[in-house]
């Protein structure tokens, strides 16, 4: 199996966000979650996930049940995080 070496998306701004390692040296995703009322809460700290490497990121992606912390700059060249689901995502493999 081929590597993956990028996880990359496009922002709004037409930037490129690209998957980064945290600063706990992993890679950061959230499970798609709703609470009891069904609100979305994916993006609440509860709901994350780190995993050591794109291969196993990639592998949550394609469940459907995950969304990956990507990071770009926005169009103030500040930097951002977005999440993003598998049919927003480009795997560059080595």
């Amino acid at each position: 199996m081929k590597k993956i070496i990028r996880l990359t998306a496009t922002h709004a701004s037409g930037n490129e966000f690209q998957a980064e390692l945290n600063r706990d040296g992993k890679y950061s995703l959230n499970k798609k979650t709703k609470d009891k009322d069904g609100k979305n809460i994916t993006n609440k700290a509860i709901c994350k996930v780190q995993v050591e490497t794109l291969d196993k990121a990639y592998e949550l992606l394609k469940t459907n049940d995950y969304l990956i912390n990507l990071v770009g700059l926005n169009t103030k060249g500040n930097k951002v995080r977005g999440l993003r689901e598998l049919a927003a995502v480009t795997a560059h493999f080595h």
